[in-house]
């Protein structure tokens, strides 16, 4: 930060603001920490920390979290006393916060405060106390205050929010192994099935650079109050899990990934009281993208439902809002064509079987709604039962937050989604025989 009226001459801030989004200043004021792109090869979103001292003019940057094995997320950050920086971030399935040193030689370190997903975290100038939002799978959220950041949770009185007669359940940490990766899911089972095997739904996040945390959610509610189990896997190219995890699906898509998923599937079948028999998969964005790959790779699914997909790879570069995101996944599709047409869905529709529901917003700018139209068109040719909803005035975001019971722009588009979901799944299964129970 330079001086308007002398540009050429460092300005000292000696007043310290208690959070700055996404970069904070030192008490001392003369160094900036700041979130800005990691220099390793990575998906465009991909953060590290810096620190950048004002003191000497050809300093550069010292880099704070390399390495770290999980996802930062510096909306807020905050100096102590003992010298460290304490930053919000994202470990595998949890969400945390994590100590950081300001030599840049030290690894964070995860704070445990009791939940495995910390968000909203607050203190006050002097850091005489500490607020944040408690969340785990199966329970509320609760507003916790500690006087010391890593004292346990004093849960605070707030309204209840919850339905009385809300069935959740917590879901269980799976991991399994595919080619050399570890990978991790997100389990949840229908309470108090005895040894009845019971379906299974398989829920692709978006991204691909997200992932599924362990948090209180209203659709993974929704969807085991009907008797189903829900498969939630975080296969390569998942954030949370470091730079390399988050660039192992580069000019891969559909290909690992869509192995990581499958082999989460057979891993939940071999361990628990799954029906082999009644298997759904579904997504949303990237999610949605993928249930069009395994569409067109596998037809062990009874059902697939694919929310604002992308299915070509060719068209979707020429008309989504931005093509930042493709050009690092696999260049410019006209440049790479063999790359581009493998890594695009529609390429596999000769193969498809199954019966397949498309829910598209009409005014989507991330994937436009051709992408929907280009699918259902090739599964008709191809003979597959086929559905396309499409949703008057939807951009990409809103209708994926109104079909996953958060508050939304028009929310009736999100509940005719769900029960399109429901009635869909339901009639797949319809037709299959149910499990004997385990022995």
């Amino acid at each position: 930060m330079v001086d308007a009226d002398t540009p050429d001459k460092p300005v000292k801030i000696s007043a310290v603001p208690a959070t700055v989004q996404g970069g904070a200043w030192n008490p001392n004021g003369n160094a900036i920490v700041f979130a800005a792109a990691t220099p390793e090869d990575a998906p465009p979103g991909y953060d590290e920390l810096y620190s950048l001292p004002f003191d000497d003019v050809s300093a550069k940057p010292i880099r704070l979290t390399a390495n770290f094995a999980g996802q930062l997320r510096a909306m807020a950050l905050y100096f102590t006393p003992d010298g460290s920086l304490i930053a919000p971030a994202a470990v595998g399935t949890s969400g945390t916060v994590i100590r950081i040193a300001l030599n840049g030689k030290t690894p964070p370190i995860p704070i445990n405060l009791g939940t495995t997903i910390v968000s909203g975290l607050n203190t006050n100038r002097k850091q005489s106390g500490w607020v944040w939002l408690a969340d785990t799978g199966g329970h509320s959220m609760k507003l916790c205050y500690a006087p010391h950041l890593g004292e346990p949770c004093v849960a605070l009185t707030t309204p209840e929010l919850a339905p009385a007669n809300l069935r959740s359940v917590e879901p269980e940490l799976v991991r399994w192994k595919s080619g050399k990766l570890t990978i991790e899911g997100l389990l949840y089972l229908p309470p108090d099935t005895g040894s009845t095997k019971v379906p299974l739904i398989v829920d692709v996040h978006g991204g691909p650079f997200g992932a599924w945390e362990n948090r209180s959610d209203p659709f993974a509610d929704f969807l085991i109050g009907h008797g189903w189990a829900v498969l939630r896997p975080n296969p390569r190219g998942s954030s949370n899990y470091g730079v390399k995890f988050a660039a192992a699906n580069k000019n891969d898509l559909g290909g690992g990934d869509y192995q990581d998923v499958m082999a989460g599937v057979d891993y939940v079948l071999a361990k628990f009281p799954i029906d082999p028999a009644r298997l759904a998969l579904m997504g949303y964005s990237y999610g949605g993208e993928m249930a069009g790959f395994v569409e067109g790779k596998t037809d062990r699914f009874k059902a697939i439902i694919s929310g604002a997909p992308v299915i070509d790879q060719f068209s979707e570069y020429g008309t989504e809002h931005g093509s930042w995101y493709d050009r690092w996944y696999f260049g410019k599709p006209w440049e790479h064509q063999a790359d581009a047409w493998r890594q695009s869905p529609l390429s596999g529709a000769a193969h498809a079987k199954t019966p397949f529901l498309i829910l598209q917003g009409q005014s989507d700018t991330t994937d436009p709604l051709g992408q929907a139209q280009e699918m259902y068109r090739a599964l008709r040719q191809e003979g597959v039962p086929v559905e396309l909803v499409t949703y008057p005035r939807e951009d990409h975001g809103p209708l994926a937050i109104g079909m996953l019971g958060h508050p939304s722009p028009e929310p009736w588009h999100g509940f005719d989604a769900r029960q399109r979901i429901v009635r869909f799944i339901e009639n797949a299964f319809a037709s299959q025989p149910s499990a004997k129970p385990a022995p």
